[in-house]
């Protein structure tokens, strides 16, 4: 059976966020509709305007149903949440289930980093098939991992930059 990937993640966004960039995030943000329930592309998705990424080229319009599907292999809901903050910036907030598709929750995170106001530490993503666990971080628009066998003795820690198709960019050593 192919593994299912969960990713959590809490970030402010950046006063001058782009309004396309918005735009998306409402429409993932949206409560499901049935449009994304039967597997077709929803009825505005010509409309919406996509940046030429590997998030929206990869997956085409199924990039609409990424915080909409669940799992039993992990508990709980996926979600999205957009709130406009009365500091004046964006409040995103995302839990998703994916099947067979890690480089998918990589390929948003590389698209969503350059956006956020958040560095450092803004969530994790975990496999149903392993103990490990990989903790996220942003540092001036490019994502981070660490990752470790939280369960048991942690022999240590990888981390490593995430490139655009969700592949490791670069191996980093322990003490950054």
């Amino acid at each position: 059976m192919a593994p299912w990937f969960e990713l959590m993640l809490a970030i402010n966004l950046k006063e001058d966020i782009p309004q396309n960039v918005i735009a998306i995030l409402k429409v993932l943000a949206a409560p499901p509709m049935s449009d994304a329930l039967n597997s077709t592309p929803p009825s505005n998705y010509e409309s919406i305007k996509t940046p030429k990424h590997h998030f929206f080229l990869e997956y085409g319009w199924e990039w609409f149903t990424f915080l909409r599907t669940d799992t039993y292999y992990f508990p709980g809901d996926s979600f999205g949440k957009l709130t406009y903050d009365e500091q004046k910036f964006y409040k995103f907030t995302a839990r998703a289930m994916v099947r067979s598709h890690g480089s998918l929750l990589a390929s948003f995170l590389h698209w969503i980093a350059p956006y956020s106001q958040t560095q450092g530490f803004v969530g994790y993503t975990r496999c149903d098939e392993s103990s490990y666990i990989s903790l996220i971080y942003f540092e001036n628009g490019v994502v981070h991992y660490k990752d470790g066998d939280f369960f048991g003795s942690p022999k240590g820690m990888r981390h490593y930059t995430i490139a655009e198709d969700g592949s490791v960019a670069e191996e980093l050593t322990e003490d950054r």
